[in-house]
């Protein structure tokens, strides 16, 4: 049968185990991260708006620009082509 490792396993030489128990009372005591006072969430809000307009500005521009991007390749693969025709004749 396994057994989980020991906590103190890991930890570094010198630590005490007492000092442990206090970490681990303090990790049950932590509950959910969140913005604890308005002008914390009202930033984090604005982080979060900053982010998304960010975002959607690029795509905007990523789809403003695919019909550009579009014709020159097109046109860089009918000048290959070309090219290629030249060079070795038509099949």
């Amino acid at each position: 049968m396994l057994f989980p490792p020991s906590p103190t396993r890991f930890l570094p030489l010198g630590f005490k185990s007492s000092t442990l128990s206090a970490y681990s009372n303090l990790r049950k005591k932590m509950v959910v991260c969140f913005p604890s006072t308005p002008k914390r969430l009202a930033m984090t809000v604005g982080c979060f708006v900053s982010a998304a307009a960010l975002f959607g500005f690029g795509a905007h521009l990523s789809y403003v620009n695919v019909a550009p991007q579009q014709a020159r390749t097109k046109a860089r693969n009918e000048f290959v082509r070309e090219r290629l025709k030249q060079k070795y004749g038509s099949k």
